[in-house]
């Protein structure tokens, strides 16, 4: 989809609906043509105004940990945490491919865990997504995750991604996601 500069904040509220809401209706303004095939005849600019509901991804609530988490030791304090995930969208009928997203993770006591990057994330089942961290507390917590699962609060942020009008409309998501218990580092 190519969007205009000049609409980037249009776009960019437009898909904040589809990200944070369970589903948007909105308006389809336009103009076509219709080519009736019996007889060779074109008619052109017809006008066109359509209301269309689409599901939307209800702050991504529906994304889940599947399989065992695998944490890694980076030197004395860094990490890589990889998850697997499954997203069960609300709105199977529409897909967005979105490339590499950034969201900033915090653990349910308040500690800045790090970032987590979903690389080529698209709306489908199937997601892996890595969280990296370097503080000492980070690890501390992350590594708690070798006894018990625990909760952790993702949020998006000016920086979620490389387009500005995408990144504007992760800035405003935030999805609390249970992690299992993770293998031995």
């Amino acid at each position: 989809m190519a969007i205009n500069p000049d609409k980037m904040p249009e776009y960019s509220t437009f898909l904040a609906r589809l990200l944070l809401t369970p589903s948007y209706t909105y308006e389809l303004i336009g103009t076509t043509d219709v080519i009736i095939r019996l007889s060779d005849i074109t008619i052109s600019g017809i006008g066109v105004l359509t209301t269309i509901t689409l599901g939307g991804f209800d702050g991504f609530q529906a994304l889940v940990v599947v399989d065992e988490p695998s944490l890694v030791q980076s030197g004395a304090k860094g990490f890589a945490l990889t998850l697997n995930l499954d997203f069960k969208s609300p709105s199977p009928e529409l897909t967005v491919h979105f490339g590499d997203v950034s969201l900033q993770v915090v653990h349910s006591n308040g500690i800045s865990i790090g970032t987590v990057v979903f690389k080529h994330f698209k709306t489908a089942t199937h997601i892996t997504a890595v969280m990296t961290g370097d503080s000492a507390d980070a690890f501390n917590v992350v590594s708690g995750l070798r006894t018990a699962g625990d909760t952790f609060t993702m949020t998006g942020f000016k920086g979620s991604h490389k387009t500005p009008g995408v990144a504007g409309a992760f800035a405003g998501l935030k999805v609390s996601l249970p992690i299992p218990t993770i293998k031995e580092i």
